[in-house]
């Protein structure tokens, strides 16, 4: 057994355990990583969306981390393209906001998602 008391990046790699007994010689190897830690780079600013009959659908994200420029909205599938059918869309460096004008709203009752590649 091989304990390693306060763990960290510097102590990643591959370990190897060999035993040697009458001329025969035997391996046990290890290979230590550090957990992936899958951060959230966005959160929405309000989890939930009270809609207001006769008005425009305004949807905010906040950026977490660094800069993020590649950030698309999607509605059903369909990425949603700033200018088009009725959807504007603002990227700024701390947050994304997408605006469903309100004859789009009428029309097209779906979920809308963020999206961050990969």
């Amino acid at each position: 057994t091989l304990t390693i008391n306060k763990f960290n990046a510097k102590r990643i790699g591959g370990y190897k355990c060999v035993v040697e007994k009458d001329g025969r010689t035997s391996e046990g190897v290890f290979e230590v990583t550090l957990p992936i830690v899958h951060e959230d780079l966005i959160e929405p600013v309000e989890e939930t969306i009270k809609f207001v009959e006769g008005e425009d659908l305004v949807l905010q994200v906040n950026k977490l981390e660094g800069i993020i420029t590649d950030l698309t909205w999607e509605c059903d599938g369909e990425t949603v393209v700033n200018g088009e059918n009725g959807f504007e869309i603002t990227n700024k460096k701390g947050f994304s906001k997408l605006i469903v004008k309100l004859l789009m709203l009428i029309l097209f009752q779906s979920p809308v998602h963020v999206t961050l590649p990969g």
